[in-house]
């Protein structure tokens, strides 16, 4: 079943839309009693990973400012997937441990953690860098196109006359 599948299985169970993607894994990562109750996990990376989330979340939330009247902020899910992504170490292969398949409309921001944002700022140093290259790189073919054109009117002048009405049929 999907993660997606799951939560909607937890909304319709507990009676409420706010189910976080901690409470479904909890769900499904803890071992069910007879009683339906849900105890130990299932493997130590499950509870690890869990764990860490909920100190990183704790974190997350001890850096935000308080709301205008007094209360914390309470996090998005965009931003609890976010962290949950940075916990479970990153996607892999399009994956998530304990999130399943990461859809490019749900896809969390890689903005929101200070280690995110040092890794985010470093990549976009990088593709900025990247982009100069290719940019060189482009004019470079330009310039050896345009002097190839040249080549071809030089020596073959019966290109610049088939120019001439492929310019004009466009007309």
């Amino acid at each position: 079943m999907s993660f997606a599948a799951h939560q909607r299985k937890l909304k319709k169970l507990k009676g409420r839309a706010d189910v976080t993607p901690a409470e479904v894994f909890a769900e499904t990562h803890k071992k069910e009693e007879e009683d339906g109750t849900r105890e130990g996990w299932i493997k130590t990376r499950a509870k690890e990973t869990y764990e860490e989330f909920q100190k990183s979340l704790k974190n997350w939330c001890q850096t935000q400012p308080t709301s205008v009247d007094g209360t914390a902020v309470q996090p998005l899910l965009t931003q609890m997937n976010s962290i949950w992504t940075e916990v479970a170490g990153g996607p892999n292969k399009g994956r998530v441990y304990g999130l399943g398949v990461i859809r490019s409309s749900s896809r969390p921001s890689p903005l929101l953690s200070s280690a995110s944002t040092s890794q985010n700022s470093e990549e976009m140093e990088e593709m900025r860098k990247e982009i100069a290259e290719l940019k060189i790189r482009c004019k470079t073919s330009d310039d050896r196109v345009a002097k190839f054109e040249k080549l071809i009117m030089k020596y073959m002048p019966q290109a610049r006359d088939d120019e001439d009405d492929t310019e004009s049929d466009e007309d």
